[in-house]
């Protein structure tokens, strides 16, 4: 640095370019829109700017001269638009003056007419300065902007086929080996194990698709995307809103997905339709639920791999519980937990309703209230400490 070396530094962050950068460019859509000190590109921020487009590009600088004149601003000059302009304090005075300067009969006409002899055209107007970020009349509301996050997400995860895509092979695939592979060696009591898997199977899908929502989170906060949003004059808890409602959508997705392969791979419902619909309702709320509890795991994670490591705690709630296998079949020291965590009364509920009965439903809407409770305040605390 101190033999005169340049360093080109790129940003999002005003603060950093103030403190570490002589110069600035703005750039917006490839194409730089201000340029030169910062406090000269602040300055301009908000101010009136008087543009002159010319018919002739080679009277642009005669265009430059006469707005300096008249608004004592260096102009800026666009030779592939064929435009001058420059930054005028006074408002629409300014303008007047430019306007009599070209219109006034006496002092000026010698002006106007050599200017049209030369085919050169001028218009003025006022403009707002291409380099100006105006804050709107009132900040957006908690519903649009939790709708604006939503919007951002699914569009993510359908840009992203991958995401969708192997997110229904990978739980195809786990649903295939414990009907084919595992289901032959596991007892299940009266039923068949095929109708004893499904219905908790895709009550706790959401626990092995959930860590994509995790990393997702993580992404967007080393990424900067969570910074510039939480620069907006927006309520925090409608950024946890949006995330939340755009990752129930995408798990709503894996649920029925899963439920489809439920059918293909031999499950029957033992009760009417509406019991199976019941049911499934009962399996999006579960989706809602461990949404937050997902991203909430984001959050605290350092990085998307730290969070893609964090989600596997969910599987030990998935795998030690009446998911797989029921929970008396397990050791007696093991089952205390099996029993009294949530997943064992939220898949034991599932399995009910699909049969018509009520047993544990309660319980199980119980825990969701529960967990939505915990887990929604730290999520909007996270990320007013972020």
């Amino acid at each position: 640095m101190a033999g005169g070396t340049d360093v080109a530094l790129t940003t999002h962050y005003l603060d950093e370019a103030d403190e570490l950068a002589d110069h600035v460019v703005v750039i917006d859509h490839g194409r730089a829109i201000a340029a030169g000190p910062l406090g000269d590109i602040k300055a301009s921020v908000g101010r009136d700017v008087i543009e002159v487009a010319v018919a002739d590009p080679a009277r642009l600088d005669a265009a430059g001269q006469i707005l300096r004149r008249v608004t004592a601003n260096p102009p800026r000059l666009d030779r592939s638009g064929r435009r001058a302009s420059a930054p005028a304090s006074g408002g629409s005075s300014a303008l007047a003056t430019m306007i009599r300067c070209l219109d006034e009969p006496r002092r000026h006409a010698g002006d106007r007419k050599q200017l049209s002899a030369q085919g050169f055209t001028m218009t003025a107007q006022t403009a707002t300065s291409p380099g100006t970020i105006t804050r709107p009349p009132t900040p957006p509301g908690a519903a649009r902007a939790s709708l604006e996050v939503t919007r951002r997400a699914l569009r993510k995860y359908v840009r992203t086929p991958g995401l969708s895509v192997m997110g229904v092979v990978q739980s195809a695939l786990f649903l295939f080996s414990f009907r084919y592979v595992f289901g032959g060696a596991i007892h299940a009591g009266g039923s068949s194990y095929v109708n004893y898997l499904v219905p908790a199977y895709v009550a706790t899908i959401v626990l092995f698709t959930g860590g994509g929502v995790a990393v997702a989170v993580a992404e967007d906060r080393a990424g900067g995307f969570t910074d510039r949003l939480l620069s907006l004059p927006v309520p925090r808890y409608s950024i946890v809103a949006g995330r939340t409602l755009a990752d129930s959508t995408t798990n709503a997705w894996s649920i029925l997905s899963t439920a489809a392969f439920g059918f293909l791979f031999g499950f029957r419902l033992g009760g009417s339709v509406l019991d199976g619909l019941a049911a499934l309702g009962l399996c999006l709320v579960y989706g809602i639920v461990f949404t937050l509890v997902f991203i909430v795991i984001g959050l605290f994670a350092p990085n998307a791999q730290a969070a893609q490591g964090m989600s596997l705690i969910a599987f030990i709630f998935a795998f030690i519980s009446s998911t797989y296998v029921p929970a008396d079949s397990m050791p007696g020291w093991l089952q205390p937990f099996a029993n009294y965590q949530p997943i064992t009364p939220m898949v034991n509920a599932v399995r009910s309703l699909i049969l018509g009965g009520s047993t544990d439903v309660v319980l199980a809407l119980a825990w969701s209230a529960l967990l939505i409770a915990v887990f929604a305040p730290v999520a909007v605390l996270r990320y007013r400490r972020a």
